[in-house]
């Protein structure tokens, strides 16, 4: 999150509540529990969700690492009004992750091998993936230039096979 936010955030509780210092300690505390949900709508990956994708790639290190637009109720009490928890898509070695992190969490690995017909929606703007395996999703909202990266990879696989 930018400086700039936490700094007007932290001067707006100077300056409202400078007399009653009580009270500029909690309107203190809430910008700072502000510019954190700031920051993680904005991107940055979680230190929860960093361990997850550590415990699951098997000491390699994740070719591609996005965070989608797709969100997915994971069991956290603010889910129904920040939408869920953001789906992150890894590709590590000859295998697709999407994992969420939560009370809940959420992880589904597909083989590069077997996502050969997988497609990008450009009206969607959604990578559309084709699995044999059984899979909760389907869809993983994103960017034109992240899922053609993703689609390049599955691409690469199929054709070293």
């Amino acid at each position: 999150m930018p400086k700039t936010i936490q700094n007007v955030l932290w001067w707006l509780g100077v300056l409202v509540l400078r007399a009653a210092s009580p009270l500029a300690n909690v309107m203190r505390w809430v910008g700072r529990g502000i510019a954190g949900v700031i920051t993680r709508r904005c991107g940055a990956m979680t230190r929860n969700e960093r361990v997850m994708l550590d415990r699951f790639r098997e000491d390699l290190e994740p070719e591609c690492l996005f965070r989608t637009k797709s969100r997915m109720d994971v069991g956290q009490w603010c889910n129904p009004w920040w939408g869920g928890a953001p789906l992150w898509l890894a590709v590590v070695g000859d295998r697709l992750m999407v994992f969420a992190y939560g009370k809940k969490p959420h992880l589904e690995q597909f083989a590069l091998a077997n996502l050969g017909a997988s497609q990008y929606n450009a009206v969607m703007s959604e990578l559309v993936l084709a699995s044999n395996e059984n899979a909760e999703l389907r869809t993983l909202r994103m960017p034109p230039l992240e899922g053609r990266q993703v689609l390049d990879r599955v691409r690469q696989e199929e054709a070293s096979e």
